[in-house]
């Protein structure tokens, strides 16, 4: 679901073409396996494959009303590589071996089946939720892969699909259409602020602050009641639209808000709280008489009003100290605390010409340090991880 240089298709048919064949297609076909294709694929293999991944006989399909995935086995793993040895009386290394080499075996087999068919347009708007979702998922994890994801897909987003400073919906095959939706803006202003988060670099903060501003420019209502949905600058729509509701994917208004919020924590734009917090108040109806409505506005309002708090972590990005204290961070819930790392060997002049009071933080006599701040005020610096816990756990000025 990767373009090559580094975008995110939309999607991919749930159901495989195969009319020649119709036992083989339907809901998931591509995916799913029978266990006696798994038998005969793997032979003396293939107890030690169907116990590792869950396959049963009857299939090991939940309850499915439409019969789709009956008999068939959808592979998941069911145990663990050290209790599915053991279970075999083989050695790990045994173990490993011989899973390695079914895997591929099915994989092979698999690879002979006619794919699904795939929707590779690229929308801006799903692209800026991916960005933030493999650099959250960086974050958390540690997997450099997830840090590669998300920067390749934010280069050519910012690179292929804003074009002469606006925006674009979509792309397909080198041709860009469609003017960008509030959407598309809040969304990628959110996932660029995420991969700030996550590498410290400032390059992505400066695309952040442009993008929001021509947002602004193209969207917000000049009654001081939020955004809508469309510039209106196309004749065809006639009525401007605020969409009330986060469901699958949140409202461009809430995103939106979040996003000034922690523009103005890393920027110190008083201006831009004053528009969250406006728009915010133009969803007060909805909020008051059915919050689960608009849960991410809610957690908006929450850190509107929770006093500003920016962590920043000075020190290499490869350095495992640095690595420790961030860490920290991610296993701890702070939905209204900043986190900015700051590797002094890549991150860019943006991050500090954007943010005067980080230009005197750095770590100390070579070490990583962290500095918690309050409204841009930081306190002395810390020099380990554990400290750093115990100023976060014992602070109450993030509740969350």
């Amino acid at each position: 679901m990767t373009d090559p240089e580094g975008g995110f298709y939309s999607a991919e048919d749930a159901d495989s073409p195969r009319p020649e064949r119709p036992e083989e297609s339907g809901e998931g076909a591509f995916y799913v396996w029978t266990k006696k294709e798994i038998d005969d694929a793997l032979e003396g293999d293939a107890r030690l494959f169907s116990e590792y991944f869950g396959v049963e006989g009857a299939g090991n399909a939940p309850v499915d009303p439409q019969h789709e995935f009956t008999g068939r086995n959808i592979l998941y793993r069911r145990s663990t590589v050290d209790s599915t040895a053991s279970r075999f009386g083989i050695s790990r290394e045994e173990m490993l071996s011989r899973l390695t080499a079914a895997k591929r075996k099915i994989f092979t087999l698999r690879a002979e089946r006619p794919r699904p068919l795939r929707d590779d347009k690229i929308l801006t708007s799903w692209n800026g939720l991916m960005i933030g979702a493999f650099a959250r998922g960086f974050r958390v994890l540690g997997d450099e892969r997830y840090l590669v994801a998300a920067t390749r897909a934010a280069e050519f987003v910012t690179g292929r699909m804003w074009q002469n400073g606006t925006l674009v919906r979509r792309y397909r095959q080198g041709e860009c259409r469609i003017e960008a939706h509030l959407d598309d803006y809040a969304f990628l202003v959110a996932g660029l602020l995420d991969l700030v988060e996550s590498s410290g670099d400032g390059r992505w903060l400066e695309r952040a602050v442009t993008l929001t501003e021509e947002q602004i420019r193209l969207f917000h209502d000049s009654r001081g009641m939020g955004f809508f949905d469309t510039s209106g600058r196309d004749g065809t729509v006639l009525v401007r639209m605020k969409e009330q509701y986060d469901g699958a994917e949140p409202a461009g208004n809430s995103v939106a808000a979040m996003n000034l919020i922690r523009l103005c924590r890393m920027t110190d734009r008083p201006e831009w709280d004053a528009i969250a917090a406006e728009t915010v108040a133009n969803f007060g109806g909805t909020l008051r008489a059915q919050p689960g409505a608009l849960p991410l506005m809610a957690a908006a309002l929450d850190f509107l009003v929770t006093p500003p708090r920016q962590v920043v972590i000075a020190g290499a990005a490869d350095d495992p100290r640095t690595a420790a204290m961030l860490g920290i961070l991610s296993a701890r819930y702070l939905p209204t605390t900043v986190t900015i790392p700051l590797d002094p060997g890549v991150v860019g002049d943006s991050l500090r010409n954007r943010n005067p009071y980080l230009r005197n933080l750095a770590p100390i006599d070579g070490n990583p340090a962290a500095y918690v701040c309050r409204d841009f005020v930081c306190d002395l610096p810390l020099l380990s991880p554990d400290s750093l816990a115990r100023l976060l756990d014992e602070s109450d000025s993030d509740p969350g």
